[in-house]
């Protein structure tokens, strides 16, 4: 197995250098990495809540004009003289700055150093999940898993951006990894240690913050319902502790309020999936623009554009809730392939259409990616039994389902999901390869 996993990290790590050797100029998300960027300058600037909002849209013009990602090295480097006058808003969690500023202690402030750390991170949870895999399925199914996850092209193009959405994906497989060890071992160790790991990656991108439900009927099932029910408890708890008490610790001190967060933003943006008579609309810009408008405050903060645009989806909620579940139906049309979009359209000169070899197989592959999950969930039960198959599917189908509900459909937000089609079929290949093995040795 130590061979095999050496061969997966290796793998991992190059097809992740790989992309990011014709990525790392690429960016998304321009607009909030150059704020991340220039909050990391000012803590480094000893101002820890506090964004020059002028190099912010500096970096963005910059960005705008020449089409490729601005290192705020870069416009320092010019003599520009770093005015922390904006505080940092409070709804974001300001993890990802907190990373850059400390690699930017001692580096240049530019981005690529942050990639690489992100891939370094990433080739340890390529070695996480066939550790994980390995514990429920035996070690064929560990390394079918790991060599999955390896070269699965999403997963190893994510990692190359200057953006903190990987981290989402990151603290699911660090924290399935430990739930595993805990169901395999018992030792409630295990467990602390996998909700810790969601509460600290929560600070880059709180999509899992809802896991531990789920994680919790994966425990029922394996360990029985009195487990479940006490480990529930416990994952909520230690989450609180490093997530959701400090959090809100902070919006107290910034805003005098335990939330900043404004989910009725994002959730107002989803309900305009679809052409409606509301008024919604498919676009953040639209929304915050929106509200201001109709407050009437052109510098309302996004604390009371969420509060604005709370009361209208409540609204449209009690009034008409077949709408809502119109937009679910369209969103279910739309979700489960929006993680491949951004691999599918990244740069490819010269590929031509030898391009299509590898993304017409993926596009139909993840449009039928239920029927194939389905098919394969049924084979693990019939193998290895419904409780193994059950805790494969808890992970991504929990996140899958958190973010459906809440999320429009992005790429950003909806392919951690796809951690699921990597455990089912590789649990899938490694039975049949164990199956195998005795027909093989028969043969030589």
């Amino acid at each position: 197995m130590k061979r095999w996993l050496a061969a997966i990290a290796i793998i991992a790590g190059g097809t992740r250098f790989g992309f990011l050797s014709f990525l790392h100029h690429q960016y998304m998300q321009s607009g909030v990495t150059a704020w991340h960027g220039v909050h990391a300058v000012c803590i480094s600037k000893g101002h820890p809540f506090f964004v020059d909002s002028s190099l912010v849209y500096r970096l963005q013009s910059i960005q705008n004009e020449q089409n490729r990602l601005v290192d705020p090295q870069e416009v320092l480097d010019e003599g520009w003289k770093v005015k922390p006058e904006m505080r940092w808003p409070g709804s974001d969690v300001p993890g990802y700055s907190f990373l850059l500023a400390g690699l930017w202690k001692v580096l240049p402030a530019k981005y690529i150093f942050a990639q690489i750390a992100v891939i370094v991170l990433d080739v340890l949870a390529a070695l996480s999940i066939a550790i994980a895999a390995a514990a429920l399925f035996g070690t064929a199914g560990g390394i079918s898993i790991g060599i999955l996850y390896a070269f699965f092209p999403i997963f190893a193009m994510f990692p190359c951006f200057a953006a903190r959405d990987h981290f989402g994906l990151l603290g699911i497989v660090f924290s399935f990894l430990l739930l595993t060890l805990y169901i395999r071992s018992g030792l409630i160790f295990y467990l602390i240690m996998s909700s810790l790991a969601l509460g600290i990656f929560s600070w880059f991108r709180p999509f899992g913050v809802i896991l531990p439900f789920f994680y919790s009927i994966g425990i029922a099932v394996c360990l029985g319902f009195k487990k479940g029910v006490r480990d529930l408890i416990l994952l909520f708890g230690f989450l609180a502790v490093v997530f959701f008490l400090p959090y809100s610790i902070l919006n107290k001190a910034l805003y005098n309020r335990l939330t900043s967060s404004a989910p009725w933003i994002p959730l107002a943006q989803g309900l305009g999936e679809i052409p409606n008579q509301y008024g919604f609309q498919n676009s953040d810009e639209y929304c915050v623009s929106e509200a201001r408008t109709a407050l009437g405050k052109p510098s309302a903060d996004l604390m009371e554009v969420g509060d604005y645009w709370k009361g209208r989806v409540i609204a449209v909620a009690k009034d008409d809730p077949g709408f809502i579940f119109k937009v679910l139906l369209h969103r279910a049309k739309t979700a489960t392939t929006m993680g491949y979009t951004p691999f599918l359209n990244m740069p490819r000169k010269g590929l031509g259409k030898w391009w299509n070899l590898i993304a017409i197989p993926l596009r139909w592959l993840l449009k039928s990616v239920f029927l194939w999950l389905a098919l394969g969930a049924i084979f693990v039960w019939r193998k290895r039994g419904w409780r193994l198959a059950l805790v494969t599917l808890v992970p991504g189908f929990g996140y899958f389902l958190s973010i459906f509900l809440f999320r429009w459909p992005d790429p950003r937000y909806y392919y951690p999901w796809l951690i699921t089609p990597i455990l089912v079929f590789g649990a899938v290949i490694g039975i049949l390869a164990e199956e195998m093995r005795p027909l093989i040795c028969l043969k030589k």
